[in-house]
């Protein structure tokens, strides 16, 4: 008897780890910069990386030809940028460029992760987001200083991610500005295969593209082509059965957070003395998250926030739940990562081993692993908020 679809998917699914694993015992996977800790640093590795082969003048020796690449597989590409005109030969190539102090109302100033000027007065800007959080008015600030600087029509704003995310209205200000979001899945790692056909004559750089191709494959978790193939196959033979889970994809994500997550946090919060509160988990055009508070903070609360799309990137710490950003002295806490804002007046982190819903979470909130993890930090951070009697109004 043949085996259903979900069973053979399965038989994939484990041929594609035992491939991963073969690999990774004959060091196909060595990856230089997860060793160093640089994995997923957007700053001294990303945009640092990136902005080498863009530059004419870098060590790589291959003058403009990377960057006529980028703008022939992704720039003209994109359809109100396809007649773009960049000079490439008079062109420079800067890292988080410093345009000024950023504003008391937030609309101008900060850094731009990767500025690429041409000597004729055109642009292109990238907004460089792994895993960071956007910040207050950020794209909105760049989008003014690109006008102020270049003006309309000879500047392309870029939002890069790593599988094509919006900026937040938190990021834009809520108004309309010019900008086109691009991704690392489809658009980097194929500019950067391009790179490595054009450095063939050049075997370290080529090594070097490979190894942070491999970084990327690592961070997106990337099928390989083969089992990619075999699978559409079956889903196509499948037709029918197939659609019928996509339809039904995130109704059955809210079911799996309905059944095995809420109810679990509500009673071990409620266990806590805590009161358990979501806001807008499945809404993704929205911030999104859910606090954990006592009875008697009026509006302060622990929180595990989200301003991405498809409930990607959690943040958490200490904010308000309702009402203005809270009046703390602010001082941030030993176990978050990231300093003090308006917003997080405690400092902040990023929710490392489940910062992003995909399959890898849900399996954990099936299991359990999910609700205990979020108690564990929730404990914490309320253990150091006592500890040092911080004010949580």
């Amino acid at each position: 008897m043949e085996l259903n679809i979900l069973k053979q998917i399965s038989r994939i699914v484990a041929k594609e780890k035992a491939l991963h694993e073969e690999k990774k015992k004959c060091g196909e996977y060595y990856n230089i910069f997860k060793t160093l800790g640089l994995q997923t640093s957007e700053v001294r590795l990303h945009s640092a990386f990136l902005a080498e082969l863009l530059n004419p003048e870098g060590a790589h020796g291959l003058k403009g030809k990377f960057l006529q690449a980028f703008l022939k597989d992704i720039i003209l590409k994109i359809e109100p940028f396809s007649s773009f005109e960049f000079e490439t030969s008079s062109t420079m190539v800067f890292v988080e460029k410093y345009i000024g102090e950023i504003t008391n109302n937030g609309t101008n100033g900060g850094r731009l992760d990767l500025l690429i000027e041409d000597g004729k007065g055109k642009a292109i800007i990238i907004e460089n987001k792994i895993y960071a959080g956007d910040q207050y008015n950020q794209m909105l600030r760049y989008h003014h200083y690109a006008n102020d600087k270049f003006g309309e029509g000879n500047y392309i704003l870029l939002y890069l991610t790593l599988e094509q995310s919006s900026p937040s209205e938190h990021s834009t200000g809520n108004e309309t500005i010019n900008y086109v979001c691009i991704n690392y899945k489809n658009h980097i790692v194929k500019w950067l295969e391009h790179c490595m056909e054009l450095s063939t004559r050049h075997p370290l750089v080529r090594e070097t593209i490979q190894q942070y191709i491999n970084n990327m494959k690592d961070i997106l978790n990337i099928m390989e082509e083969s089992n990619k193939k075999e699978l559409f196959q079956l889903l196509a033979e499948n037709n029918e059965e197939t659609f019928a889970i996509i339809n039904n994809a995130e109704e059955y994500k809210q079911y799996i957070y309905d059944t095995y997550v809420k109810p679990e946090l509500k009673k071990e919060s409620e266990e806590s003395g805590l009161i358990f509160e979501e806001c807008k988990i499945f809404d993704y055009k929205k911030d999104k998250g859910f606090f954990f508070y006592k009875k008697e903070w009026k509006s302060a609360a622990i929180c595990m926030w989200s301003d991405k799309a498809d409930n990607k990137e959690f943040f958490w710490g200490v904010s308000h739940r309702t009402g203005p950003c809270l009046e703390v002295k602010k001082i941030k806490l030993d176990l978050l990562d990231n300093n003090p804002t308006e917003y997080w007046p405690y400092g902040q982190s990023r929710l490392e081993q489940y910062k992003d819903w995909d399959v890898k979470t849900y399996s954990a909130m099936i299991n359990g692993h999910y609700t205990k993890y979020i108690m564990e930090k929730v404990k914490k951070i309320l253990k150091e908020i006592e500890k040092k009697q911080l004010s949580m109004p």
